[in-house]
């Protein structure tokens, strides 16, 4: 028993330490600088995962997933700035894939 009770708040701390690092990278503006930086650079975008549910604010799985509703409003964001990436870098590219059909 003893032991299950030690790998859980074992457990525990290790998530509360991770959170307190992504908040304070956060707070020191260390995101922000990462954006400024690679503003003009190609970027991938990578998930561990998408949730189909929503999930409280401190579920552990949201430390490597996003929920549906992010993921969505995540794409809805980036498409502007990846059509107009596309149409400054491959033009034949974006008006073939705007093209009216016909």
């Amino acid at each position: 028993m003893r032991s299950q009770q030690s790998a859980v708040s074992g457990q525990t701390l290790k998530q509360s330490v991770k959170q307190l690092i992504l908040h304070g990278v956060e707070f020191v503006g260390l995101n922000r600088l990462a954006r400024h930086y690679a503003r003009r650079r190609l970027l991938a975008l990578c998930y561990h995962g998408v949730l189909s549910a929503e999930c409280p604010p401190n579920d552990a799985r949201l430390l490597l997933a996003v929920t549906a509703s992010q993921f969505d409003r995540q794409m809805q964001e980036l498409t502007p700035e990846l059509e107009s990436g596309l149409r400054r870098t491959s033009p034949a590219i974006y008006r073939s894939r705007n093209a009216a059909p016909g």
